[in-house]
């Protein structure tokens, strides 16, 4: 793909630190090319974040509370926000209103049910 013309399947490998003794050696040096080049690919939307795999939406969390709590969150989580089927008209339309209440959007009826699942 080429764009402004750069070829973008290519990766430049960047130059660390200054040629000179003592310099730090951790700090790499950019041109203005790598700078154009880091540009574009924003715009096109090549550099994207990597999104998470093991804990979904409970990535919100960060590196706090640990993996095995945010796993058992985001089984409780898909649980809530998951569609059942509708006890009075049977179409998967059932979703949660709030704690215990769950509303069908097909028949517009309120079923009592269980906290994260209508029942089990």
């Amino acid at each position: 793909m080429f764009a402004g013309g750069y070829n973008l399947t290519w990766f430049m490998i960047l130059p660390l630190g200054g040629s000179s003794p003592g310099s730090n050696p951790g700090i790499p040096i950019l041109n203005n090319k790598v700078y154009k080049l880091v540009k574009i690919c924003k715009y096109l939307n090549l550099l994207k974040m990597v999104k998470t795999k093991k804990v979904g939406s409970t990535g919100r969390f960060g590196s706090r509370y640990g993996l095995g709590v945010k796993q058992r969150l985001l089984a409780i989580e898909n649980k809530q926000k998951a569609t059942y089927e509708c006890p009075s008209c049977h179409k998967v339309k059932l979703k949660r209103l709030s704690s215990g209440i769950w509303l069908c959007n097909g028949c517009e009826i309120k079923v009592a049910g269980r906290a994260y699942a209508p029942w089990e």
